[in-house]
C-alpha cells in the first residue's frame, strides 16, 4: 500500500492531480487510515503511469474512463476494446496530421506570394486577394 505522497513522488504528479483522477473515476478511491492518510494499492502507480502515457498520446480522460477499469481485470475480455481504442486514436492522429500538412502547404504558398511581392502596396486589397486564393479549410 502506498500513501498519496509516495504515489505523487513516484509518479511525478502532485497529490491534487491524483485526487482529481479519483474524482473523475479513473482511480479507486484511496482508503483512509486511522491517521487520515489515504493509501492506495501498489498497482495504482502502474495505473497512473498508464494514464500519463495515454494523455501524452492524445487520449482524453473521458476516453480513458471506459478503458482503465479494464486494466485491473487482467482478463482477455477487454483486449479487443483496447485495440479498437488505440486504432481509433491512431486514425484520429493521422487525420490531424494530414490537416496540419494541408495547412502548412497553404501557409507556404501564401508566404511565397508575399515574398515574391507580386501583390500591390494596398494592404487591404492584398489581404482580400490572399484570403480569396486560400482554400477554405485553412480559415479557422
Amino acid at each position: 500500500m502506498l500513501k498519496i505522497g509516495e504515489l505523487a513522488t513516484l509518479s511525478g504528479l502532485n497529490a491534487s492531480k491524483i485526487r482529481y483522477f479519483e474524482k473523475q473515476g479513473l482511480l479507486t478511491v484511496g482508503q483512509r487510515q486511522a491517521n487520515g492518510y489515504r493509501v492506495y494499492p501498489d498497482d495504482t502507480l502502474d495505473l497512473l503511469n498508464i494514464i500519463i502515457q495515454a494523455q501524452e498520446v492524445g487520449f482524453s480522460l473521458n476516453e480513458l474512463k471506459g478503458l482503465l477499469p479494464n486494466f485491473r481485470d487482467k482478463g482477455e475480455s477487454h483486449h479487443g476494446a483496447l485495440i479498437e481504442a488505440l486504432e481509433a486514436k491512431l486514425k484520429s492522429l493521422s487525420q490531424v496530421q494530414s490537416k496540419i500538412e494541408e495547412n502548412k502547404a497553404s501557409i507556404n504558398a501564401i508566404l511565397s506570394t508575399l515574398k515574391a511581392d507580386s501583390l500591390g502596396d494596398d494592404c487591404i486589397e492584398n489581404a482580400r486577394q490572399l484570403l480569396n486564393s486560400m482554400p477554405r479549410h485553412v480559415l479557422i
